[in-house]
């Protein structure tokens, strides 16, 4: 039986999303582990969860030893660090959800939390393009260095 077979199975048991749709957003198609497929996806999502976090993070609490996330986040002003915050809340309910997941260690509830983030995943995402495009737009702007940074090294 193959991973996507496995999956199938359990998709009709617990009404889950398509194993396309879901290999779009987490990319399991890779996943090799037939006989624990949800928690394989669960760990997919923990770590898509993490990337996006570690994007807010920068913006909101930048690491002050990281001359990258201390550039990024002068890019943004006080009213974009808010709605970075707003969005980080988000992020992080849906993190210690799989954070439970993992302690309840349950196919149930690792079903539960594919079908929430599979819910809430698009919206999410959605809020965190502008701030990644503003990142890559200032970057991409040839600018003249005018702060003191201080000691760097």
């Amino acid at each position: 039986m193959t991973v996507k077979d496995a999956y199938d199975v359990l998709r009709k048991k617990y009404n889950l999303p398509s194993f396309n749709d879901l290999s779009d957003e987490f990319e399991i198609c890779d996943i090799e582990d037939e006989a624990h497929v949800l928690r394989s996806v669960r760990h997919r999502i923990q770590d898509r969860l993490d990337f996006a976090s570690e994007i807010i993070e920068t913006i909101c609490h930048p690491d002050p030893n990281s001359v990258r996330a201390m550039t990024e986040c002068s890019f943004f002003n006080d009213k974009d660090k808010h709605s970075a915050m707003l969005l980080s809340q988000r992020l992080m309910a849906l993190w210690r959800s799989t954070t439970e997941a993992e302690l309840v260690n349950e196919e149930k509830t690792d079903a539960e939390l594919i079908k929430l983030v599979m819910k809430e995943w698009p919206k999410l995402k959605e809020g965190l393009v502008p701030f990644v495009r503003k990142m890559k737009d200032h970057w991409q702007v040839s600018q003249v260095q005018t702060q003191d940074l201080g000691y760097l090294g």
